[in-house]
């Protein structure tokens, strides 16, 4: 979703979703960066269906190192359980870029 972009003729901030639709948000820049946000964590909610990050590396875990060289999986393996560690049941959807370095 892109930034919002003010509107001189209705003096409001607006917003285009993914589908291209137009949103109104605010008069007030602030309230409308407010507004963007809140949405931006609702779509990233919906789209991560309410996972938790534990629970995709569990995931993973179990089936996806399965084809990996013995070494790697070992590498994979304890890096993800202390990732795992750290973030907990962090939803993935709020998962943030200071959560993974």
């Amino acid at each position: 979703m892109r930034e919002p972009w003010f509107r001189k003729q209705t003096g409001y901030w607006y917003v285009a979703d993914s589908s291209g639709a137009q949103h109104k948000l605010s008069t007030d820049k602030g309230e409308a960066f407010e507004k963007w946000h809140a949405m931006q964590s609702q779509a990233g909610a919906q789209r991560f269906g309410g996972q938790f990050a534990n629970e995709v590396i569990a995931e993973y875990l179990g089936v996806g190192v399965a084809a990996l060289a013995d070494t790697t999986r070992e590498q994979y393996t304890k890096y993800l359980v202390d990732f795992s560690t750290h973030v907990g049941r962090l939803a993935l959807a709020d998962l943030k870029p200071l959560d993974v370095t």
